[in-house]
């Protein structure tokens, strides 16, 4: 069997020669289809590797400025529960007796923003 291929071969050279040319140009483009294959693989593995390199970096980021807003939050809260404790102090201290003429004045301009017809109260005059 193998002399009969082995004469056929030497009396069709042309056919076999075109044969031979085209299972090696077959080798050659399988042998690049898996090159450009591993190529890609590479360049995806690569990107992936960097956008976890990024996500990382912003979720760093990220996490320090939510601790700092955090933080000023919590000093923020602190300062208005201060503020307010002091103001609601201040206002529990005045006398009830006589109000003075800075808060019948500023109840005067409340009634007037709210609405209300002061002409007929003679401390709003």
């Amino acid at each position: 069997m193998i002399a009969a291929a082995l004469l056929w071969i030497r009396s069709n050279r042309l056919i076999a020669t075109l044969i031979g040319v085209s299972g090696l140009a077959l080798a050659v483009i399988i042998v690049w289809q898996v090159g450009l294959m591993a190529g890609a693989h590479r360049e995806t593995t690569r990107r992936a590797a960097a956008d976890a390199a990024a996500v990382a970096k912003v979720e760093h980021r990220n996490s320090a400025a939510l601790e700092a807003a955090a933080s000023q939050r919590r000093t923020d809260e602190a300062s208005a529960a201060a503020t307010e404790k002091e103001l609601t102090d201040a206002v529990e201290a005045l006398p009830d007796s006589v109000p003075s003429a800075r808060r019948v004045a500023l109840g005067c301009a409340r009634l007037r923003r709210a609405g209300q017809d002061t002409s007929s109260l003679p401390q709003c005059a």
